[in-house]
């Protein structure tokens, strides 16, 4: 066993989101038996495709099915610990839905100073000392933004409170919220976010994403 698993089997696993990644998806969750995080990738490097997150009869993996992979291993990083490899040549098997409550009990509220090791929207050093690259947080006074990037098109943009600290400008990948009126409130929310390991963020910085907005 390394890291609490046992590889080379299949796992059962709550999915919590599928954001968008460079045309692909960013895919983690939860292990439904012992509450770690998962985050799947695809050996040989790239992002997971909309193909492989499908069931045999082709209907999608939504957000909270609890499904069960196959795991081909270990494919952990300094930065992101919880990555493991899937087996893409296997259907992925839908075990069961949840709710947000059901999960709860099995991987609780984490309750940390600031998100992901500081109180800004991206880590621009020690990024090693971090540990981790996924955090499953309540905020307080939630509030999405229109923002014209720079290849002029909008992004979403999250404003939140956290632990008394203010949050400005962090980027949203969930596509549930990419068509937003500038200025929305959603208030009281809990929020997956998550930090990426490439080569882009090495040079210009660890920009941290909002991976998924529960209401």
């Amino acid at each position: 066993m390394i890291g609490g698993f046992d590889w080379f089997m299949e796992k059962e696993i709550i999915i919590l989101t599928k954001s968008a990644k460079y045309g692909g998806l960013c895919v983690a969750g939860i292990d439904f038996k012992t509450g770690e995080w998962i985050r799947l990738v695809k050996k040989g490097g790239g992002e997971i495709t909309w193909d492989i997150m499908r069931y045999q009869d082709r209907s999608i993996v939504d957000i909270l099915d609890c499904i069960k992979v196959s795991i081909l291993g270990s494919a952990a990083t300094p930065i992101q610990p919880e990555n493991v490899y899937i087996d893409t040549t296997k259907f992925i098997k839908m075990i069961k839905k949840v709710t947000l409550r059901e999960l709860l009990e099995i991987h609780k509220l984490e309750n940390h100073k600031t998100v992901l090791g500081n109180s800004s929207h991206v880590i621009k050093s020690n990024i090693n000392s971090v540990g981790h690259s996924l955090e499953l947080i309540r905020v307080n006074n939630a509030t999405l933004h229109k923002v014209m990037g720079a290849n002029g098109y909008y992004k979403t943009k999250l404003d939140f409170i956290y632990n008394n600290l203010y949050y400005h400008n962090m980027s949203v990948t969930d596509p549930d919220y990419f068509i937003i009126e500038d200025g929305t409130r959603l208030g009281e929310v809990i929020l997956v976010i998550s930090i990426p390991d490439d080569d882009y963020s090495k040079i210009h910085g660890y920009f941290k994403f909002v991976a998924k907005i529960f209401k």
